[in-house]
């Protein structure tokens, strides 16, 4: 299954030009597209005339005239499937671009294709837009950020159409617009022959026992993280394939007994015939033993000799009419006691170092915890003693207001 992520932010008054250059990496961010990752695609669209060719420029002027309480822009983060290539990614960005937006919301967006903690690309793609709308009437810089007015729509600025919700209005939306990223993913993952889709429901839905854990970027490009994660893929990849030539390994014993227990292995009525000994004949005439006058050496033999037709009759008489034997199930080999000994042993080994690696990842995430309460309750020692200190400096002043004064 490919990987499906949309998250929104919202960027306040005065972040709109710092975060266009650190999406498109220009000015001090123009070292990250040579160091962290590809810079693949950049663009933008819907741009005023006085910002048409130049997109800095907008974000600029909104932050310099927004209101001081107002959003500059708006913000999607998706994770683009690394199954397909640049140019199928760019068809599907615009795709995504022209659906949501059309041609009412300023836009700029770049595709980002780092390396994930496996080593393979993470591409995803940065769309932040202006929540003003065009409406068609032309406004300078000025003007396009003025409080819009209904009555007048010439006097005012644009109008912001995402504006007065409350959480669950908004909540509803974000999902509403994850399933349409969905629809829109899926359908270009089949139109390039991808045979994978993503699922954009939450662990609950899916019917998931375990919450998925979200490790931040600072965490993600530590060494020790990066190590624990790869040997945490390996271990599963171990026991993904120890789980496989079990599977293998049973299918072909249960094939084996499947033939054996076939009629075309059972031995024919004529065969089991032929292959079991015929009794003695009782007609062929036994060879004259020289006569000797002891009359005991002449008897014996031929006594011995009735006995065993006698006993070899009988056995024939009592044995049932034949029916064919089914060949029995061969016993498990020295070999194959081995080989499934060892696919045991590789699979508790696998999960032994997945759980390890779990606990590894666990410890790492508990010590981010205790260096961050740390640090708040350094942050909060040292407020106390800037305030305690404050307060001994006012304690003089005090005393001397509050001292009486000579009439």
């Amino acid at each position: 299954m490919a990987i499906g992520r949309l998250n929104v932010r919202v960027g306040k008054k005065g972040m709109g030009k710092a975060h266009a250059q650190y999406i498109l990496r220009q000015d001090k961010y123009k070292p990250h597209a040579q160091k962290l990752e590809k810079l693949e695609n950049i663009g933008h669209g819907n741009m005023p005339s006085w910002a048409k060719d130049n997109p800095l420029l907008f974000w600029q002027m909104a932050d310099e005239h927004e209101r001081k309480n107002g959003s500059v822009y708006r913000e999607h983060i998706i994770a683009l499937p690394r199954e397909m290539d640049e140019q199928q990614r760019l068809a599907l960005a615009k795709d995504w671009i022209e659906k949501e937006l059309g041609d009412k919301h300023a836009y700029s967006f770049a595709i980002h294709v780092p390396l994930a903690m496996d080593g393979k690309e993470q591409p995803h793609i940065h769309l932040m837009f202006s929540d003003r709308a065009n409406d068609g009437i032309e406004r300078g810089a000025d003007e396009y950020f003025k409080r819009y007015n209904s009555k007048n729509p010439e006097k005012g600025g644009a109008k912001k159409l995402n504006t007065g919700l409350d959480y669950k209005t908004r909540k509803d939306q974000l999902k509403e617009q994850r399933m349409r990223w969905q629809d829109v993913c899926n359908a270009h993952l089949e139109k390039a022959g991808i045979n994978k889709r993503i699922d954009m429901r939450n662990w609950k839905e899916r019917g998931l026992t375990q919450q998925p854990r979200n490790i931040p970027m600072w965490a993600i490009q530590q060494d020790d993280v990066k190590k624990a994660y790869k040997e945490k893929l390996q271990a599963r990849e171990n026991l993904r394939q120890a789980k496989f030539e079990i599977i293998v390994k049973v299918g072909n014993l249960a094939t084996a007994i499947d033939e054996i227990k076939s009629p075309v292995f059972a031995p024919k009525t004529g065969e089991i015939q032929r292959q079991r000994p015929s009794p003695i004949d009782t007609t062929t005439p036994t060879p004259k033993e020289p006569q000797t006058h002891d009359r005991g050496q002449n008897e014996r033999p031929e006594k011995v000799l009735s006995f065993r037709e006698k006993m070899a009759m009988k056995k024939q008489q009592e044995q049932p009419t034949h029916q064919p034997k089914q060949k029995p199930v061969e016993p498990q080999t020295n070999n194959d006691k081995v080989s499934t000994f060892r696919q045991k042993m590789a699979m508790q080994q696998a999960e032994k170092q997945q759980a390890e690696h779990n606990k590894r990842l666990a410890q790492l995430e508990n010590e981010r915890v205790e260096r961050e309460q740390a640090e708040r309750a350094r942050q909060l020692a040292e407020q106390e003693r800037l305030t305690k200190a404050q307060q001994q400096k006012d304690e003089p002043k005090r005393e001397r207001d509050n001292s009486p004064r000579p009439f």
